[in-house]
């Protein structure tokens, strides 16, 4: 997760690179993540904890954009 935070926010910052590396605009990212953040958040386990849905919403644009499927 320490990887994700620094690179998403670095990304952020510079919304030329947020785009090249996610596809869509800050505000956009933004928006997408209001309307589905609450459907795709989990709950966390003792074992497990869970990953922020920020995190996943990037792990799916990455997958979408890099053609990169399980």
């Amino acid at each position: 997760m320490g990887n994700f935070r620094t690179s998403f926010n670095n990304h952020r910052i510079y919304p030329e690179k947020f785009f090249q590396y996610y596809r869509m605009q800050v505000t956009s990212f933004d928006e997408l993540l209001g309307l589905i953040g609450e459907n795709i958040v989990k709950q966390g386990t003792i074992m497990k904890q869970n990953i922020h849905p920020a995190e996943r919403l990037v792990i799916c644009l990455r997958q979408v954009e890099t053609d990169d499927y399980i």
